[in-house]
């Protein structure tokens, strides 16, 4: 019996090695019917191993089926399908159809009719449950996270950029600053497209950025400035689409300052809201966070964060010969460039974090998401549209 049980787990320790991996192909679709190129296609358990879809939105992979996996479909705006690998036929060609998933603020609509002062006690009492339940489902420790983050960069509707890495997102409680956490990036692997104005345009800003880092007056500030590459510069987008460790939504939210909140109800969720706004000179900015949480265990289920900012320049700023340079990597007119002065400047923030369901024994960040839009206007009406859109989607 003991040679049987030995021989079993031989067996078992050894079959992995040996099992099937198949070339499975499909195409990546939106409800309309048209192809999603360079979405990302890769088993839950070995997103290293993934691919892009190319330019019609085909893939190709390898499927290994020696575990109880999932096929993960992800690209940004888009909702992520997972896609059991049992289910997958040998040779089989999918079609996967991915459904828009924009980052929205819902508007919440207060269900329940009180009095100011019965309104007041019943938002104090849910934020003082709400800080409680945060403190114990995030405890400060340290976290990783095996992530897929994509990043993608538009100029007036067309793509310059798109930048996807695979790795290891690491947490660290430890404060630098008022409202800042630690969070490392390791990077295991690296898809990439760039056009050759970004990557113009990179060159000219380093260059730029070094130059200006050499004056004197840099120097008395203590100013210095490293080279780096493309690539390290679209990592910094995937650290700011994570944001920071979740342990910290206490710290970031003024609990005590009631007035900041407000405390609605929608669609069986409990939201509470917290507001600020900033004023400086010419520019002014504009905070909303939505906390989506169970009405019943006060548990935290998202997060969706909306900035909305504006500057205006009464007499317009005008570019220096190395700012026009910078902007001419997008091919703008010559005549437009040397007239050119930024008058306004609108913006517009929104992430979301999705977190794992309430009754989990360890609650964890599953998605991250984030849309960026950015609005130049001129002093004489020039307008220039720059749009970022980012999604981490946490494997294990």
């Amino acid at each position: 019996m003991k040679r049987f049980v030995f021989i079993l787990y031989i067996i078992m320790c050894i079959l992995p090695f040996f099992a099937k991996a198949e070339v499975i192909t499909g195409t990546v679709v939106e409800q309309s019917g048209e192809p999603i190129p360079y979405a990302s296609v890769f088993q839950k358990s070995s997103p290293i191993q993934g691919v892009s879809t190319d330019i019609n939105g085909h893939f190709s992979i390898n499927l290994n089926r020696s575990f109880d996996d999932v096929l993960i479909i992800s690209f940004i705006s888009y909702k992520t399908i997972e896609y059991p690998i049992s289910k997958i036929s040998d040779g089989a060609n999918l079609k996967i159809t991915l459904q828009e998933q924009p980052i929205m603020l819902d508007e919440a609509v207060v269900k329940v009719k009180l009095s100011r002062r019965q309104a007041r006690q019943v938002k104090e009492n849910v934020l003082e449950q709400f800080r409680k339940r945060l403190i114990q489902d995030f405890p400060k420790q340290n976290n990783n996270f095996n992530i897929v983050s994509s990043y993608s960069g538009y100029q007036n509707g067309r793509k310059l950029m798109q930048h996807e890495v695979v790795g290891i997102m690491h947490e660290y409680p430890v404060k630098h600053s008022e409202f800042s956490d630690s969070i490392r990036l390791e990077v295991q692997d690296i898809r990439k497209f760039y056009t050759d104005e970004v990557k113009k345009g990179f060159v000219l800003l380093d260059s730029m950025a070094a130059e200006r880092a050499d004056t004197k007056k840099a120097k008395r500030r203590g100013a210095h400035y490293h080279s780096t590459t493309l690539d390290h510069r679209a990592e910094s987008m995937h650290r700011f689409l994570w944001g920071g460790q979740s342990c910290f939504i206490v710290d970031r939210a003024d609990f005590d300052k009631t007035s900041n909140w407000q405390y609605t109800e929608l669609g069986g969720k409990t939201v509470l809201v917290y507001k600020r706004s900033w004023n400086v000179l010419v520019a002014k900015a504009k905070l909303k966070i939505y906390f989506y949480v169970d009405p019943s265990t006060f548990a935290l289920l998202k997060i969706t964060q909306c900035v909305d900012f504006e500057a205006h320049i009464p007499f317009g700023y005008k570019l220096d010969n190395d700012e026009l340079l910078l902007l001419n990597t997008l091919q703008l007119p010559d005549e437009t460039m040397k007239k050119l002065r930024i008058r306004h400047l609108y913006g517009n923030i929104k992430r979301n974090v999705i977190f794992s369901p309430a009754d989990t024994p360890q609650r964890a960040v599953k998605e991250k998401n984030l849309d960026v839009d950015v609005r130049v206007v001129g002093s004489k009406n020039e307008t220039f549209n720059y749009k970022a859109q980012a999604k981490a989607v946490v494997t294990l």
